[in-house]
């Protein structure tokens, strides 16, 4: 719950309160550009997007014979 937390509110400092969308449209534009960048594009701890690090948590579990 903690990293959700920390998405939204990365969300609306980053985008909802700079960007200011006007419509419904505006705002759901806004959020599935900023998944997108938070998910495949945001750097984070040793230099991996989230995406980055679920696709090598997956790995090192198949690997060790771990059910993801």
């Amino acid at each position: 719950m903690p990293q959700l937390k920390s998405f939204f509110s990365a969300f609306k400092t980053e985008r909802i309160y700079l960007d200011k969308p006007k419509t419904i449209q505006e705002s759901k534009e806004l959020c599935d550009e900023y998944i997108e960048f938070y998910n495949f594009e945001r750097i984070i701890l040793k230099h991996k997007s989230p995406h980055e690090k679920r696709t090598n948590a997956k790995i090192k579990n198949l690997s060790s014979g771990l059910a993801y």
